[in-house]
């Protein structure tokens, strides 16, 4: 079950470099595929998840830009 603490903590190991892009960006495509969602937060949990396969490559441009 992935919950607002899991997304959370696998974000924060993204931005403080503990898991690479691609990493953050295969688990957030399992997790969309496979995963079941605390039901409180199903909405709010996938678009995040969602988003983080969609951004994160935008993401690591901008900061590799400086």
């Amino acid at each position: 079950m992935i919950t607002r603490q899991i997304v959370a903590d696998k974000i924060a190991d993204y931005l403080h470099g503990k898991v690479s892009q691609a990493e953050l960006v295969d688990w957030a495509e399992r997790a969309m595929m496979d995963a079941e969602f605390e039901e409180a937060d199903t909405e709010v949990l996938s678009d995040i998840i969602g988003r983080s396969s969609d951004c994160a490559g935008r993401t690591a441009k901008n900061f590799s830009a400086d």
